[in-house]
């Protein structure tokens, strides 16, 4: 069977219609803004490897919306930190560093600025537990399958994706108009030296 052959067979998605989106509160990056990062690209027509920087809450509300239409949401992570690989947990929570050893872990764009966390790890989002339509915790299927994890899958805790998720692929039917407009932006260009 050929790439092709394969793609014909079992691919039922459009896969243009997705877009990468990505929350990086950076000194050197904006919302609203796409980023493309410089010698990095696609050898399909030459294609460049983009994403539109939004906040936070927005990433979560477009997952959910996939979701509930029965589609996984690819995710780009950081997930080295506070997760316990034996129970599948990646929780905030997990370790108090401030009580023990009075040292305040970084927050999300500290991180990013001083390359404390990049994006080193790709899972997909296949579940959310909701309350009040707010997320509490979400179901992660890890791409290294299920060595360590309980049946290969996380449950993360929805404060570790505001800290650690960096990164989605989404269809672009789920963005607003507003969102959409972004879209038609020409990227702008990021060293490749850049943490992200």
């Amino acid at each position: 069977m050929t790439p092709t052959s394969f793609r014909d067979k079992f691919l039922t998605l459009n896969l243009n219609d997705f877009v990468s989106i990505g929350n990086l509160p950076m000194h050197n990056k904006q919302y609203g803004k796409i980023y493309a990062k410089k010698y990095l690209g696609n050898i399909y027509q030459k294609s460049k490897v983009t994403f539109l920087n939004l906040p936070i809450e927005d990433l979560k509300q477009l997952v959910i919306q996939q979701l509930k239409d029965k589609i996984p949401v690819w995710l780009g992570i950081y997930h080295k930190k506070f997760r316990d690989k034996k129970s599948g947990v990646l929780d905030l929570r997990l370790y108090d560093y401030k009580e023990m050893l009075d040292f305040k872990p970084l927050d999300k764009k500290e991180a990013l600025d001083t390359n404390a966390i990049w994006l080193d790890h790709c899972m997909t989002f296949c579940g959310v537990h909701l309350v009040d339509d707010k997320p509490i915790r979400w179901k992660v299927e890890d791409s290294k399958g299920d060595k360590e994890k309980v049946n290969g899958y996380y449950v993360m805790n929805d404060n570790y994706f505001d800290e650690f998720v960096l990164n989605i692929v989404i269809d672009k039917k789920y963005l607003s108009n507003a969102q959409l407009e972004l879209l038609e932006q020409k990227p702008i260009e990021i060293e490749i030296a850049d943490s992200f």
